[in-house]
């Protein structure tokens, strides 16, 4: 049972990883600008944190 729980957890984390790897890619694609100036702006708002006002 416990071989099953780890290959399961295995399979789990390749899952995960990844897009999670193809997002961070991309997101470090937008920090070094190399994209066309008129998408930087779309892509940045996506990646950008928005800003709490209160």
């Amino acid at each position: 049972m416990e071989q099953q729980r780890r290959l399961e957890l295995a399979a789990l984390t390749h899952d995960l990883k990844t897009p999670l790897t193809v997002i961070s890619g991309n997101a470090e694609l937008l920090e070094e600008d190399a994209l066309n100036p008129t998408h930087d702006v779309i892509y940045k708002g996506w990646i950008t944190p928005p800003k709490i006002t209160s």
